[in-house]
Formats: structure tokens, sequence, C-alpha cells
């Protein structure tokens, strides 16, 4: 019996990496071996040692950290220790969110008020969670400086901001009292699938002048302190008519490619109003879905592709991914991860290949025999990529960095 189970564990030693790596050579595994820094966490995905990550970002002002989805415990506990260590060795110390420009914006400016789970009532609603409120605890607890980029609504905060700021400043009540309130029904008709866009018009461009209107009046006796609540507004109404703008030319078009690109060319603007204005001379990260932070993508033009434009010398930009596991959709629906797919090199083999619950990968920047498997199309399943529904990407066109995270389970709500 002793002779079986030996056999068997030695047996079961000397297939574990290969029976994950299929795809590579011995040459490339090795390499993989080399190329991925075990960040050595634990099994609450805290105490790593995250020098590796700090030593690759160190010359950036700009760090993008992404997520193969918005509903990850581990993706979300490994980036807010990451913040953490970016926050404490590096001297980071903005956050900026996917997540609605005025909304966001409110809670930084109130932040001292609220406790750390009110702060997460400002973002969009998979982002509610346990973890998000401990990484809003931290940014409290440091006085760091949090914003929103997208041009998407994604809470109710700023409906009771904007009332306060009119009626402060005198402005005619009775007129935009509901401002807030009709756009939420106007947003609601103008995402139906059956929205027509002549139908819709005439009233979405009533609210757009309505809105114009407010902005105008906002914009007398601006004091250009861009971290007041005037120019808070100012730029959320923009974003506002922003969206009605491009959404009500899309129930016209169908237009899907236009609308993707209409709204990550907008948080583009976002990301770099804030940089240049708010938080001018800080160092940033950027929190957003991979597909955004991405630096390339082959069919549609995403946000991080505006931004590298500006900012390509400063950025670094690090995709997030998982190899087993569950998490949640964008609806809180579970959704349970694909198995490995064998037609072709999935990231799940090299994830489930190494050592340790998260790994870090620094791109080469220059293609090798050995590291060739990061230079050409890869299988990434469980996540989006683009409206083509494509699953293949290229790791070195998309990041400069991988963190790879060996499982996902639900957030805690």
């Amino acid at each position: 019996m002793k002779s079986k189970i030996l056999l068997f564990l030695l047996f079961f030693s000397s297939i574990s990496f290969d029976s994950f790596c299929q795809s590579l050579t011995d040459y490339q595994e090795r390499e993989l071996e080399n190329l991925a820094q075990n960040i050595q966490v634990n099994d609450h995905y805290s105490n790593g040692k995250w020098e590796p990550v700090l030593k690759a970002v160190n010359q950036k002002s700009i760090v993008l950290l992404g997520e193969s989805n918005h509903g990850s415990k581990e993706i979300f506990l490994t980036r807010n220790e990451l913040i953490q260590e970016l926050h404490q060795q590096l001297g980071f110390e903005v956050l900026l969110f996917e997540s609605g420009f005025g909304e966001v914006g409110v809670i930084e400016n109130q932040k001292e008020s609220l406790s750390a789970i009110e702060m997460t009532h400002g973002f969009f609603s998979g982002w509610r969670t346990k973890e998000f409120e401990q990484l809003m605890a931290y940014v409290k607890e440091n006085d760091i400086s949090i914003g929103g980029f997208d041009v998407q609504k994604t809470g109710n905060n700023f409906n009771a901001f904007l009332k306060e700021l009119i009626n402060k400043r005198s402005i005619d009540t009775l007129k935009f009292y509901d401002l807030e309130q009709r756009y939420n029904l106007q947003k609601g008709l103008l995402t139906s699938n059956n929205a027509i866009y002549d139908s819709l018009k005439d009233t979405t461009k009533e609210l757009i002048d309505d809105y114009q209107s407010l902005l105008n009046q906002l914009k007398d006796d601006n004091d250009e302190d861009f971290g007041s609540d005037e120019f808070l507004a100012q730029r959320t109404i923009e974003n506002r008519i922003n969206y009605l703008q491009y959404f009500l030319e899309f129930t016209r078009s169908k237009d899907w490619n236009k609308r993707w690109k209409d709204r990550d060319s907008l948080m583009a603007l976002n990301v770099e109003w804030l940089i240049e204005n708010r938080y001018k001379n800080k160092k940033v990260i950027i929190v957003a879905h991979n597909y955004h932070i991405a630096k390339f993508n082959e069919k549609e033009e995403v946000m991080g592709e505006f931004l590298s434009k500006k900012y390509a010398e400063e950025m670094y930009v690090l995709g997030a991914f998982v190899g087993s596991g569950k998490y949640s959709d964008n609806s809180g629906k579970e959704v349970e991860m694909k198995p490995i797919e064998q037609n072709g090199l999935d990231i799940k083999e090299l994830i489930l290949a190494l050592n340790g619950h998260v790994n870090f990968i620094d791109i080469p920047k220059k293609e090798t025999d050995a590291s060739n498997f990061l230079f050409h199309e890869m299988l990434i399943n469980d996540t989006f990529i683009n409206l083509n529904g494509s699953k293949k990407l290229v790791p070195s066109r998309h990041f400069d960095g991988l963190l790879l995270i060996d499982k996902s389970t639900i957030p805690e709500n």
C-alpha cells in the first residue's frame, strides 16, 4: 500500500506543471517560472511581498489597475493591498474609479462626515461590498483623494447635492428642482430595448437644454477652485448632457461600436480633467475593468488607448485575471468560471501552473523565443474583450503587466 501511495505521489508531482501548461514548450515553461513573481499573500490575500510590482511602477505617476470582472472577492482583496502599498511606499494619493463622476465626487467632498459603508453608495452596485467598504475605510483613515470618471450615473447622492447648491446660489428652484428625476426617467427610456429615436428626441433635447441653462448660471462668478462644489456640479452636468446626447444618437443609429467608443472617450476626458485640474502633479491610481484600462484593443477604441496618447510614458497598465472559481456579474448573478480550453493557450493554464495565490508578471519590452507566449494570442474567457465576443488577446499589446490570481469567490455584501 505504501509503495502504491508513493508511486501515485511521484506521478502526480511529475505531471502537475505539464498538465496545466500543455501549450508551452519546456523552454517557455522555464521562462514563465522566471518571469512570474509570487507575491506570497496569505490565505486572506494580504501581507504580500509587493516589491516586484513596486519596482516595475516606480518611475510611473499613473497606474491603471484592472479586473476581469466586476464581482471577484479575491481581485478586490488583492487590489486593496496593492493600493495600500502604492500609497505607503510610492506616495500615490489619488484613486479614480469606474463609477459616476458626480456620485464619487460628492463622496470625496463629504467623506469626513460619511462612514466607510456610506462611501460605497456612490459606486455602481457591484462594488458596494465589504471589500470596497474596507478600501473606503483605508481611504478615509489616510485622507486619500477619490474621484469617479464614468459618464454613467451610479447612485443618487448627486441629486441632494445639486438641490442644496441651487438653493445656496438662489437659482430658480422650480425650473431645476426635478432635473435628476427627469434624467433617471429619460435614461430608462433611452436604454430600453424598445427605444425609438423619434419618440424620444424632443423630450431628451428639452432635458439637455434645461441642464445647459443651469450650467450657464452655475458658471457665473466662477472662482477657479477645481475642488469646489460649483466645479463638481458643472462637470457632472456636462457629463449628464454628454450621456444624453450619445445615447440619443445611439437610439437613431444603433451603432454599438460608436456607443462604446463614446463612453470610453468621455471617461478618458474625465480622467484627463481630474489629472490636469483637480489633482495636478499627484500620483494617480485608476481602477476599472481590464477592457477599459487596456492600452490597445483590436476592435474598439478604449479609455486606456485614449489616455496613452497623452500619458504613455507616465502610465503602467496592470491587467488582472483569475484561474478558477465563481464571480458575480453586473446583475449580481453568480457565474461559474469556464474550464481551461484545449484549442490554444488559455491564460488559466499559466495561472494554475504557478505556486501561490497571486503572481505578477512584468511583461518584457521585447519578445524572445522563450517569452513569445506573451506576444501572441492567448485565450481569455470569463471576461469582456470586445463587442464581437472575442476570447483572445495579445497580453503584451494590452497591458504592461499581469496580476494572476488563483481563484475567485463571490464578494461579501
